[in-house]
């Protein structure tokens, strides 16, 4: 799922928008090809002019979410507000009097926020906007956001979350996975031993690794050819070739 570079699983080195992390085929799919499980446009979200920002509201669960792009950017935010959202950065404070934004970026590679030209800011209620620009301030970054003109209107912002939809992202290749589409999935041994469901996945550098938890365990599983040997994301299930006593035994 995950990180730049195309190594073994670990992730895909495709220039994408940034903040979900993919996996690549180390099983095969049984899902759609362009992935089932992480990190362009906004389908369900009303399109807008570079000087306004239309509103949307959405029913909002604040679950927690991780998400890691082809790109290598990880996204690990406080909710997911629908299935189609992705939290991919906040808004952490106001910069000068002209309507910037500081932002906090949840991607692995923080500048890849910047590669969305559209963001939808907020929490249960969201407003899209176009990007104007971003860029690098001091150990972070800060942004300007059309029709948010001064200090007034970008402190309306502050601690809201940003987010895009799953439709922005590029496809994939097949057998390749973005994070959040294997997160919940359950993990099956050959024995078919059920070993819990997916819980987040963590990069190593030289694997990704699935955290799968059961009856409040954990039990860590490197993402590899070697281990994975099948992803059903239309199933729910990812096979392993993983003893259940190995689980018990962390």
């Amino acid at each position: 799922m995950a990180q730049n570079g195309k190594s073994g699983n670990a992730a895909t080195d495709a220039a994408i928008a940034a903040a979900i992390g993919v996996v690549p085929g180390a099983a095969a799919d049984a899902g759609p090809a362009t992935a089932s499980a992480t990190p362009g446009d906004a389908a369900s979200v009303a399109t807008i002019d570079t000087a306004s920002a239309a509103t949307i509201d959405t029913a909002g669960n604040t679950a927690a979410a991780t998400a890691t792009d082809a790109a290598g950017a990880r996204a690990t935010s406080a909710g997911t507000p629908t299935p189609d959202l992705l939290i991919i950065g906040a808004i952490s404070g106001v910069f000068g009097c002209d309507g910037w934004v500081r932002v906090r970026s949840h991607t692995e590679t923080m500048l890849d926020i910047a590669r969305y030209q559209r963001w939808l800011v907020g929490a249960r209620r969201w407003t899209q906007y176009e990007v104007a620009e971003v860029r690098a301030h001091g150990n972070g970054l800060v942004a300007k956001l059309a029709g948010v003109e001064d200090r007034t209107q970008a402190l309306e912002l502050m601690h809201l979350d940003i987010a895009i939809t799953k439709e922005q992202l590029p496809p994939l290749a097949p057998g390749e996975y973005y994070w959040f589409q294997l997160t919940g999935l359950q993990v099956v041994n050959l024995r078919g031993e059920v070993l819990g469901a997916v819980s987040r996945l963590i990069a190593t550098g030289a694997n990704d690794v699935l955290e799968v938890s059961a009856a409040g365990a954990t039990c860590l599983i490197p993402y590899i050819r070697d281990v994975v040997k099948r992803v059903d994301t239309r199933g729910g299930t990812i096979e392993v070739d993983w003893r259940k006593e190995w689980c018990d035994a962390n």
